[in-house]
């Protein structure tokens, strides 16, 4: 372990101190740490604790330094429980560093865990090869080459490479292997691989055996036969596909190892190691036990760089099967199966299955005769009597406006008038027939205006024309303020006849027509539903809000009473029925019909 902890720290940032920690029992136990002096204590053992308690990487500051202090890393294999923690003491990483080095340190755990490196150190006799290297040895190589790959393709062939310099294979395939179909990744001394080459088919083939029995032998030696009666479960099928590796390779026995994963939804794809003896090399029972215990680790570390280089949705995906995946239950890639089977069912139910078309659309309720008050002249508000809201009877005083100077005007004219009628009998009795002429032209512009006045003067008071309710007009805060002529006094609507008015989107006026019918909700009475029917389209749009309506009236059906002008709410129309695919996608079929049709597509 110590050997593996100065391999890592060589890898790592700079850090002041690395320490091995090994828990049992809620207690955590030093194992080692570098330097030998650095003062590793209670606290550590504490984090320690902690870090295996939460199963995640813990970060501790230093109570002086806020830039220093210590990070835990559990060694633990795809969030598996683990016994051994790792803590580094120095400067506090970003996130970014922070994740690479947890990444790395894992990926060392593989190794760590499988070969025995954290307890007794291995034996003499724990060879991979012909008793070249140890385990230490080859461990520390395939790691090396984990180090110096950068993508998932270049540490397969660094893998595929080192393996076959430690085991003295005289060639080495690495490959992925599914249910239907198999890929070979990589093949040592191959920079690049040409899937249509008949070696390469040849190797994918053999690595397919792999499924169904490993070790995959072949030739079956008296030692090897007692390392298949074991592991496999049916010695009796011949290994056909690498039978004929054999014959074209030139008598190369080969072992096929199937590395097991530590996640079930990882099962549909398994990672396969083929390694090629010398001709005429023999596999000993116990050269193939040391192969599986030592190439073991592989696949973990080949998953989690395939996953650091997966896109977003598939490391996603790959965390929903893996949440999905319950005891008992079959393979993941069934459910994967079904849902792509489901899936066209379910989007021919929704094409098939009908629904109601409804068009949503903004209502409000009017008053069905309305009219307005204005000012018959200019002048100045004397009282008031009514405001917004009042019923009102026809022919109620509602407002007056100041007729001082309508009333002295008046007077003026009838002053006149007296004048004119004493000349006209001074005129008549010395018979001047032109003064009576010009006397009987002025009295006749008198009197008209006279009755101009006396008009203004009825005018001046405001009345209601029919009983109903006042939708506008407050005059009370407007005593003496001045007003114009034809200025909005009042607006007076019918009590008893009210009438629903929809405004439908221009996008959704082709589906409407004339008698459907339509529910409709106030927003002050969300409780209760009205029903109406559209009585006619009107071929004139509105511009609100920067889009274009149409004003339809519609006729209420029932008791409207709770019903009052200005209250507004959301009618729904009821067009008819469609597939419910094509009530949820027909607004954007159509937008994207239009907006093809803008830009000239077809």
């Amino acid at each position: 372990s110590r050997q593996w902890l100065q391999w890592l720290s060589s890898r790592l940032p700079a850090f002041d101190a690395l320490a091995l920690y090994r828990v049992e029992a809620n207690s955590a136990q030093l194992q080692t740490a570098l330097p030998d002096g650095h003062g590793f204590d209670a606290r550590h053992a504490k984090l320690a604790l902690s870090c295996i308690d939460a199963l995640k990487v813990l970060v501790s500051q230093d109570q002086e330094h806020s830039k220093v202090g210590s990070i835990a890393v559990p060694l633990k294999i795809n969030y598996a429980a683990s016994e051994f923690v790792m803590i580094f003491y120095g400067p506090l990483l970003d996130a970014a560093a922070l994740k690479s080095m947890v990444q790395l340190v894992r990926w060392a755990a593989f190794y760590l865990h499988e070969n025995a490196m954290l307890g007794a150190p291995p034996t003499a006799t724990s060879t991979v090869g012909e008793g070249k290297d140890s385990v230490d040895d080859f461990s520390a190589s395939v790691l090396r080459a984990v180090a110096s790959s950068h993508s998932f393709d270049a540490l397969c062939i660094s893998i595929v490479n080192a393996i076959a310099r430690i085991s003295g294979s005289a060639r080495v395939s690495l490959g992925s292997v599914g249910h239907r179909e198999e890929t070979v990744l990589a093949i040592s001394g191959h920079a690049q691989l040409d899937p249509k080459r008949l070696l390469v088919k040849q190797i994918g083939a053999a690595m397919h055996g792999a499924l169904l029995e490993s070790p995959a032998i072949y030739p079956i030696s008296h030692d090897a036969s007692e390392v298949a009666d074991v592991l496999t479960t049916d010695v009796g099928v011949k290994p056909r596909a690498q039978q004929a590796l054999f014959e074209l390779s030139g008598s190369q026995p080969s072992v096929a190892i199937c590395l097991p994963t530590y996640t079930p939804a990882s099962r549909s794809q398994e990672y396969v190691l083929l390694l090629e003896a010398p001709a005429g090399k023999a596999l000993s029972a116990e050269r193939i036990h040391m192969l599986e215990k030592t190439l073991a680790p592989i696949a973990n570390l080949l998953m989690l760089y395939r996953e650091s280089e997966a896109p977003v949705y598939v490391r996603l995906w790959t965390r929903l099967r893996e949440y999905f995946k319950l005891p008992g239950t079959q393979q993941s890639w069934s459910l994967s199966k079904k849902l792509t089977l489901a899936l066209p069912c379910i989007l021919v139910v929704l094409a098939l299955w009908p629904t109601q078309h409804r068009v949503s659309a903004r209502a409000y309720i009017e008053a069905a005769d309305r009219q307005v008050l204005v000012a018959a002249q200019a002048g100045y508000i004397k009282s008031s009597h009514a405001r917004a809201g009042d019923r009102v009877n026809e022919g109620e005083l509602l407002a007056t406006l100041d007729i001082t100077d309508l009333a002295l005007e008046a007077d003026k004219w009838r002053t006149e008038q007296s004048k004119n009628a004493q000349a006209y009998r001074q005129a008549l009795a010395i018979h001047d027939r032109a003064e009576l002429s010009r006397l009987r032209a002025d009295a006749a512009r008198i009197d008209t205006e006279l009755a101009q006045v006396k008009q203004q003067l009825l005018r001046s008071e405001l009345r209601a024309p029919f009983t109903g309710v006042l939708l506008s007009g407050d005059l009370n805060q407007m005593l003496g303020a001045p007003v114009e002529q034809g200025q909005v006094l009042y607006e007076i609507g019918s009590a008893e006849q009210y009438r629903l008015i929809v405004e439908v989107d221009e996008h959704d006026i082709g589906y409407v027509a004339a008698d459907q019918g339509l529910a409709v909700k106030m927003s002050s009475l969300p409780s209760l539903q009205w029903d109406a029917t559209v009585q006619n389209i009107l071929p004139v749009a509105l511009a609100e809000q920067g889009k274009s309506v149409f004003r339809l009236p519609a006729l209420i059906a029932g008791d409207t009473d709770l019903l009052k002008p200005g209250m507004q709410g959301v009618a729904k129309i009821h067009i008819g029925d469609q597939s419910v695919l094509w009530v949820w996608t027909h607004v954007v079929v159509d937008r994207l019909r239009f907006l093809a049709w803008k830009l000239g597509l077809y």
